[in-house]
């Protein structure tokens, strides 16, 4: 298990969202530079601090090695990175109140740190993205933050697998979620496709046709998807929800007047269907949709 510090300052957002970290292998000029290399490193079950505008906000859990990866078109504000890069997908844990970085430095500075420590001597954090920490640095923040090590999820994926098997990962994670979710949330514009919600917390790209009834393609293919809030995720894969060929919602007979209003559902939600490849999943949903409500 490895320990390692990462600056989010301009790409906490995006990559929270995204649920990974992401660097460039050279910069516009064809420069490496080592803190970008250090994404080299990471493997699974490593474990990240995260760390934006002046504050420890949490740390997060490698789920893959780092693998090749081109720059997100959102990440294109970053005129000196160039396009060729790494990313690792990563599960976030958030502290309920950041760490000021000056607790942090105060703790750690007589420590023997690592060659590229995230400190300078006078208490800054370093300009760039990814930093080794040695254990007894890592072992103080967690102290700090009142977390236990042996409290933090790390079961992960075996060393044999690759990115896009059918391995699972942690919980119902699996190999190549993370690009699917990435691309989900790209294909919905970040916003759940009934309520237009852009809590990134509550989104779930929910698979249309499900997992466990998908070839190869279906499973990491977007179209195979809709990009949902935890409520209507699990009404639609409980298929107690689907939806019409106009996009417009379908109901269980099960879901009574009254628990429609309780749920705010009103009958008249409408989803943007994508494409005819799309539709085609949506008919084979709805399929099932209307077995379970004969």
């Amino acid at each position: 298990m490895g320990y390692f510090w990462v600056n989010q300052g301009q790409t906490f957002k995006l990559e929270y969202q995204f649920e990974c970290l992401w660097a460039p292998i050279q910069d516009k000029n064809g420069r490496s530079i080592h803190h970008w290399d250090t994404m080299k490193q990471l493997q699974a079950g490593d474990i990240i601090i995260n760390y934006s505008k002046s504050k420890v906000v949490g740390y997060c859990v490698a789920q893959t090695s780092a693998y090749n990866y081109q720059k997100p078109e959102e990440f294109n504000g970053h005129s000196n990175w160039g396009t060729e890069g790494r990313i690792c997908d990563v599960k976030y844990y958030l502290f309920e109140t950041p760490i000021d970085k000056a607790v942090i430095y105060n703790k750690i500075k007589e420590l023997d740190g690592s060659e590229y420590s995230p400190f300078n001597t006078k208490g800054n954090v370093n300009q760039g993205c990814l930093y080794k920490l040695t254990k007894e640095e890592f072992d103080v923040i967690l102290d700090i933050a009142g977390i236990k090590l042996d409290s933090i999820n790390v079961d992960v994926l075996p060393e044999n697998s690759s990115v896009g098997t059918e391995t699972l990962a942690v919980g119902k994670r699996r190999i190549g979620q993370g690009r699917y979710r990435r691309d989900v949330i790209r294909l919905w514009e970040g916003k759940c496709a009934i309520t237009g919600s852009t809590i990134q917390e509550l989104l779930i790209a929910s698979h249309i046709v499900p997992w466990k009834d998908s070839n190869s393609i279906e499973k990491t293919d977007e179209q195979n998807s809709v990009l949902l809030s935890a409520l209507y995720d699990k009404l639609f894969d409980k298929y107690l929800i689907s939806f019409d060929d106009n996009g417009k919602i379908l109901v269980s007979r099960s879901i009574n007047i009254k628990e429609k209003a309780a749920l705010s559902i009103t009958g008249a939600e409408v989803i943007d269907i994508k494409s005819d490849k799309m539709l085609s999943y949506l008919r084979k949903h709805r399929k099932e949709f209307e077995t379970l409500n004969q």
